[in-house]
């Protein structure tokens, strides 16, 4: 047996519309600097701006740590591979997608859901975790 290995990592999480900024990763780079992991990622939910690849790129051989990022593109490939974590964070719940289009019909269109939409929307979703106004919607539905 080898024994075991261990490795930190600091994560840091960006979400912008744009490209990130090399000033929106310095703080982050000196809070690596003080805590000395062994790792520091960047997830990024779009991409780096060109001033900040050039900057880490000439920071990267000074740091005692590995910088990694990983990028809009990236994390689409990565988390296509996972059926169970789309499934889980990214569709929607048909049983809720159901709700909201027969609300939508009623409060629109004036369409009453049949008794069969009805039966099923309260045998199959999780009435526990619905928003109130879910429930009241239900409630007079149901009377």
């Amino acid at each position: 047996m080898l024994g075991y290995y261990y490795d930190r990592f600091f994560i840091e999480c960006k979400h912008h519309e744009k490209g990130v900024p090399p000033e929106k990763l310095n703080s982050k780079i000196a809070w690596a600097d003080a805590e000395k992991p062994d790792h520091l990622v960047f997830m990024v939910s779009s991409y780096l701006t060109e001033k900040s690849r050039i900057w880490l790129e000439k920071i990267r051989s000074d740091k005692p740590y590995k910088i990694h990022v990983l990028e809009e593109a990236q994390l689409k490939r990565l988390i296509s591979q996972h059926e169970d974590i789309i499934k889980k964070f990214f569709r929607k719940n048909d049983k809720v997608t159901l709700l909201n289009d027969t609300k939508k019909n009623w409060l629109i269109h004036g369409i009453v859901p049949s008794f069969t939409t009805l039966t099923f929307l309260f045998e199959n979703l999780d009435i526990d975790s619905l928003p109130t106004s879910d429930l009241v919607f239900l409630y007079i539905l149901l009377f």
